[in-house]
């Protein structure tokens, strides 16, 4: 019984990871600047972020049921446990993208540019 536990919240945490992969994937491969020509942005997505958000899913699930050794129905607070680490992790995983991107700064919706005007002085060859 406990191996059919671990397997449904497994596979209910992989679910959610799906989810949440395709959420954070997209806000990824936009910072990464992913051109949407020919599909590429959606096939980075599809292919390569809900894969291994199925896969964190699938792995944390197992490991919090095993963790937690409860017999019963309160051995589904498993899948509690494994549902707040998969958020957290895809949460953790957006927010140090965001700092560590070049994404300019702006103000009011507005690019922030930065223009330099300086002075020219005559020199020998202007004269």
């Amino acid at each position: 019984m406990r191996v059919l536990r671990a397997l449904f919240v497994a596979l209910l945490t992989a679910v959610v990871g799906c989810v949440l992969a395709f959420f954070v994937g997209d806000y990824l491969t936009r910072f990464a600047h992913v051109p949407e020509i020919e599909g590429q942005r959606a096939m980075t997505i599809f292919f390569l972020c809900v894969s291994l958000g199925i896969l964190a899913g699938l792995v944390i699930g197992i490991i919090s049921s095993i963790l937690v050794r409860r017999e019963g129905p309160a051995g589904f607070l498993a899948q509690g446990w494994s549902r707040l680490v998969i958020c957290g992790v895809a949460g953790l995983l957006a927010d140090v993208s965001y700092l560590l991107s070049d994404k300019p700064p702006r103000i009011d919706g507005k690019r922030l540019e930065i223009a330099c005007h300086g002075s020219r002085t005559r020199s020998a060859v202007d004269a």
